[in-house]
Order: structure tokens, then C-alpha cells, then sequence
């Protein structure tokens, strides 16, 4: 799986990046202070609801609000990140 930081997000003690694995859109935070990195999912209907409005998380950073924690996707890094099906 690919993850993108939005440029907002880049530089800061906190980096927050995104991705998409198997039609399922997930938030990675790594905190530089302590090396913790904390991995969420994000809503079904909304992860769906952002693929479909065409922003990418490269450029901004999505106006998702329900993230659900979870353990870090077992995923080949190789992996393309897609959008839902799109």
C-alpha cells in the first residue's frame, strides 16, 4: 500500500498519511517524538463517500470524520493504491 501525506500534513512532529488497500481507505499517524505509529479505517460509507468526490489525498487532506483504530493492514508495499473501485 502506498501512503500519501497531504501537504499540510508534511513536516510536523505528528505526520498524518493515507491509503487504500483492498477498497478499504486507512489513516497512519506516526508521532516523530516517540516513533509510535497508530493505524484507523475509516467508515465504509465514508471511505466510499471519498472516493467518489474525486480528491485525492496527495493534494488535501480528507474531510473524513469516522476512523475506527485498527492493527496495521497486512499489505504487499508494493500495492497500488486505488479508490474504491474507481
Amino acid at each position: 500500500m502506498t501512503m500519501h501525506t497531504p501537504p499540510e500534513c508534511q513536516g510536523q512532529m505528528i505526520e498524518v498519511s493515507y491509503g487504500w488497500d483492498g477498497g478499504k481507505f486507512y489513516r497512519q499517524v506516526h508521532d516523530r517524538s516517540d516513533r509510535t505509529t497508530t493505524w484507523y479505517r475509516a467508515h465504509a460509507a465514508s471511505a466510499m463517500k471519498y472516493a467518489n468526490s474525486g480528491s485525492e489525498p496527495w493534494n488535501e487532506e480528507p474531510k473524513i470524520t469516522r476512523w475506527t483504530p485498527c492493527a496495521e493492514p497486512d499489505c504487499d508495499d508494493n500495492d497500488e493504491m486505488t479508490g474504491g473501485g474507481r
